[in-house]
């Protein structure tokens, strides 16, 4: 960065009157201020299924219901002389019981959907009078999928919901009792168990749902959403200084937060907290407005954290730059001995214009030379090599010496503009990597209460640049990734 500083005391090394007038859009330079961007960086959190899964394996009896059933009815047979009713007693015992571990998916809305596989055991009897009073029994293990679906809210006010349902399927609840003349079967005596068994299991699964409701919401609500982001939007509401020399500040001002939903990734439920920013770096510290913490909005957001970060220099600080690089410098060449008094610099247009005050004695000048040189010079930006340099530059010079000027703006013309334009060309890339590498350092291994959270910006890539009147705007876009990891 400071090197881009004194590039811009080398590259704006003098006057004039005549103004440098572009003809055709200037490389890298934007023609007008464009809009502030915000940046945007998120946090991805993970949510860990395994404490939830192991809440509802525990919160799920091993029986989830037994109980016993007995009544009248009727049903037609077929018999050898033909179709009669026949009333028949029946009579069944039952349990519902967990068969083994249970397991998950997401589904594609984002919900946890746990799978719980379920065994019914019926056994039960039935009495007909086929002649005799005829008492047969029989047994059913039908085994069956329950299916817990949770889906979890994080709503504009930070607070988490959890609305829990739960789904199974007893068409297989089916006992069947088989009639047999010796080895001759008769018929079969179907018991459909399943009104028997619904009404209870219902009520045995809502207290569950309830169980399972609380339990999410609370361990979501461990997380503390709403402290973590009123502690990233308090602390990053300000200006810091980020260098000595040069002076810079790094201006955050929060504008938003924003959540994408809980979706499914892989065999785990991601969520993103983000959070919105105008960025800058400037030369003196910027007064931002502290604002309430906002609530949540909904938004699709980029796998990437984006970061717009315009460098504003202002002409006041890059003039006590340079003159503190070269005020009293001497300078002698062949014929001249000249000594910088002051420097001071403004913007004119698309131009930088900067006026050195110097004072020389030259060969063949009687007098000492007072006066002023002018260099208006048009910057410029090759994008493809990250390379400033001058479009164009003009050198114009009021001196108590009509000689000095006319021969100054002669050499100028004839072979200095060509020398300086040369000279100012400068590559920003090992700016870029050490500034990566700053901002690298400054969000890696930041821990805030639970989380843990480490950040890498992988590339920063120049956007271009505005000259105002009193100051320049730089424009840089950062792209990276932020992971972070909660500990509850």
């Amino acid at each position: 960065m400071k090197k881009i500083l004194y590039l811009l005391s080398i590259l704006l090394l003098a006057s004039c009157s005549q103004k440098v007038i572009p003809n055709k859009p200037i490389p890298g330079q934007f023609s007008e201020p464009p809009l502030a961007k915000e940046s945007a960086i998120q946090i991805p959190i993970t949510i860990s299924i395994v404490d939830i899964n192991k809440y509802i394996e525990a919160s799920i009896p091993a029986q989830i219901y037994s109980g016993k059933e007995s009544g009248k009815d009727k049903m037609q047979v077929n018999l050898l002389f033909g179709q009669v009713a026949k009333e028949y007693n029946w009579e069944v015992e039952y349990s519902v019981k967990k068969n083994g571990k249970i397991d998950f998916n997401i589904d594609k809305d984002g919900s946890i959907l746990f799978r719980l596989p379920l065994r019914i055991d019926a056994n039960g009897c039935a009495s007909i009078a086929l002649g005799t009073q005829v008492k047969k029994c029989g047994e059913s293990n039908p085994e069956i999928d329950m299916l817990i679906k949770t889906k979890i809210s994080i709503n504009p006010d930070y607070s988490v919901t959890s609305k829990t349902s739960i789904a199974y399927d007893l068409k297989k609840a089916i006992l069947v009792i088989p009639f047999n003349l010796g080895n001759f079967p008769l018929f079969n005596l179907k018991l459909n168990i399943k009104d028997d068994l619904q009404k209870p299991i219902d009520g045995q699964l809502k207290n569950i749902a309830t169980k399972v409701d609380d339990y999410v919401a609370k361990y979501m609500s461990d997380m503390k959403l709403k402290q973590l982001a009123s502690n990233y939007w308090n602390e990053y509401s300000t200006s810091m200084n980020i260098s000595n020399d040069p002076a810079l500040f790094l201006n955050i001002e929060p504008k938003k937060v924003m959540f994408e939903d809980i979706h499914k990734e892989s065999n785990s439920l991601q969520a993103s907290i983000g959070f919105s920013a105008i960025l800058s770096v400037s030369s003196s510290p910027k007064k931002i407005e502290k604002i309430p913490l906002p609530n949540l909005q909904y938004q699709k957001m980029n796998s990437n954290s984006l970061m717009y970060i315009p460098i504003v220099f202002d002409y006041d600080s890059l003039e006590r730059i340079l003159n503190k690089k070269f005020i009293d410098t001497t300078l002698i060449g062949n014929g001249y001995k000249l000594t910088v008094k002051g420097i001071d610099m403004f913007g004119s247009g698309k131009n930088i214009v900067v006026n050195v005050d110097y004072q020389a004695k030259i060969k063949g000048v009687m007098k000492k030379v007072k006066g002023n040189m002018y260099f208006n010079t048009l910057p410029a930006f090759d994008l493809s090599t990250n390379t400033f340099y001058l479009e164009n530059c003009v050198l114009s010079s009021e001196t108590n010496s009509l000689l000095t000027d006319r021969g100054l703006k002669w050499v100028a013309n004839k072979s200095l503009n060509t020398e300086i334009m040369k000279m100012s060309r400068y590559c920003i890339n090992n700016d870029i990597n050490t500034y990566k590498k700053m901002i690298n350092d400054y969000i890696k291994n930041v821990k805030m209460g639970k989380f843990e959270i480490n950040g890498v910006v992988n590339k920063i890539d120049f956007e271009g640049f505005f000259v105002e009147p009193s100051r320049i705007q730089i424009y840089f876009k950062g792209v990276g990734k932020i992971q972070s990891k909660v500990s509850l």
